[in-house]
């Protein structure tokens, strides 16, 4: 991966004349978000109750299941049998379930990270950047953001709909009770998605190949790091399938609504036996709402037993990448107990695709004028903020990768090494304006 975004430097560097006439000849950009917070990107931190949706969404879920009901049925029952075994071992192994890898062998992985890394869907890049440098990072935020001191700070219901994750059959055969066929890694039929129906304050719209961030802390577990759930092809048809079973007999202990187990939830509870299709269809998505974040909690979804299963990740120091599959559950430290900050930069992995081509359009205009990008709240962003970086500054510190993942300097074709990438490049270059 590392290898196929790297590219020669070319001549080709747009001035602001040639940038604002080309930000008039490209594709049109998206209307831009109301103004918000990371609230308001989630059902429980906006004071939004979880409750069943639009009657339309019970024929949804007919719709998806038709003719495979007892396939489904079948599936789930293995789905519950497998998750139980493999709770059992998260809880044995804890945070060193995650594998970690060393930036200098990146291109060269063991059989054994990699194996890790597509079932766990989640990885430690030991120093991606060196510490020092990802420090100096940190004091130069801290010295922009005091002397801005005014600045405040995927998909949900989409996944189980036809125009939605639907468009490229991302979950077809778990829909057709063969969740063990499922590839999360599958990228092709996530090219057509749409991500954000609703204009979620949060939905990302630009394809993702993966979530990720940098440290810029030294941070460990109960510091304010972040936790992960490593069963990613598990959970994921199991958050999907969810809403298509209820239980014939309810827990007999008590489980907060906050998501957290007072008492562990009995077998008999959790036993397939107990479980069967809804009679009828619902419109209940659980842990979903329109234009809100996809939310998990150990009511909603007993048998991942999330307070066992969400892990810290491992120590990491100021220049670790931690890299996790957008499909995965993922939290942040309720508590901080740690006695610095805990700072991360979130700089996701988006490899160059029409559709990327296409909101980076409308990035690079934001970006120059200051406002937020397109996929997050709006507002008048920081336009007037002192320091603010400019073109200039891009290509000062990144030189032409910089510019070219800002949407700033065309795609050199040349560099493709198969036909797939010379095509992109040449189709992302005309989306951009620069043909």
């Amino acid at each position: 991966m590392l290898r196929i975004i790297q590219t020669l430097r070319t001549p080709y560097r747009l001035s602001k004349l040639q940038l604002s006439n080309q930000l008039r000849t490209a594709a049109t950009t998206t209307t831009g978000k109301a103004e918000g917070t990371i609230a308001d990107s989630f059902a429980s931190l906006s004071g939004q109750q979880f409750e069943a949706l639009e009657p339309r969404f019970a024929t949804v879920k007919e719709n998806l299941i038709r003719g495979n009901e007892q396939a489904v049925r079948a599936s789930w029952d293995r789905l519950l049998l497998t998750l139980k075994d493999e709770v059992r071992e998260i809880k044995r192994l804890g945070s060193s379930i995650v594998p970690q890898i060393d930036f200098k062998d990146i291109e060269n992985p063991s059989e054994h990270f990699s194996s890790e890394y597509r079932k766990r869907g989640v990885a430690v890049i030991k120093g991606a950047i060196p510490e020092a440098e990802a420090l100096q990072m940190k004091e130069d935020l801290k010295e922009y953001i005091k002397a801005n001191p005014q600045t405040k700070n995927g998909g949900s219901c989409e996944r189980w709909e036809e125009t939605g994750y639907g468009r490229g059959k991302v979950y077809q055969n778990i829909w057709e009770g063969n969740w063990e066929h499922y590839d999360p890694w599958e990228s092709s039929s996530r090219l057509p998605v749409e991500s954000d129906l609703y204009q979620g304050a949060g939905a990302c719209s630009a394809f993702r190949a993966a979530q990720g961030w940098l440290s810029l802390s030294h941070c460990s577990a109960f510091e304010g790091t972040l936790l992960v759930n490593p069963l990613l092809q598990l959970a994921t048809a199991y958050f999907l399938l969810r809403p298509f079973f209820t239980p014939r007999n309810g827990p007999s202990t008590s489980v907060s609504v906050n998501g957290a187990l007072e008492q562990s939830n009995t077998d008999d509870y959790l036993s397939p036996d107990n479980w069967k299709l809804e009679d009828e269809p619902s419109s209940w998505l659980q842990g979903a709402n329109l234009g809100r974040g996809q939310e998990l909690n150990a009511l909603l979804h007993p048998h991942l037993n999330l307070p066992e299963t969400m892990v810290h990740i491992p120590k990491v120091q100021p220049g670790d990448y931690v890299v996790w599959h957008c499909d995965g559950i993922h939290a942040v430290d309720k508590i901080h107990a740690g006695k610095s900050d805990s700072s991360v930069l979130y700089i996701p992995a988006c490899p160059l695709t029409e559709r990327n081509a296409e909101y980076l359009v409308g990035q690079r205009d934001c970006f120059l004028r200051g406002t937020p990008s397109p996929d997050f709240p709006g507002g008048i962003g920081e336009g007037q903020h002192i320091g603010r970086a400019v073109q200039e500054d891009i290509s000062a510190v990144s030189g032409v990768n910089g510019l070219r993942a800002m949407g700033l300097e065309k795609f050199d074709e040349k560099t493709g090494r198969t036909p797939g990438e010379k095509k992109v490049m040449a189709s992302a270059n005309r989306i951009l304006g620069f043909n």
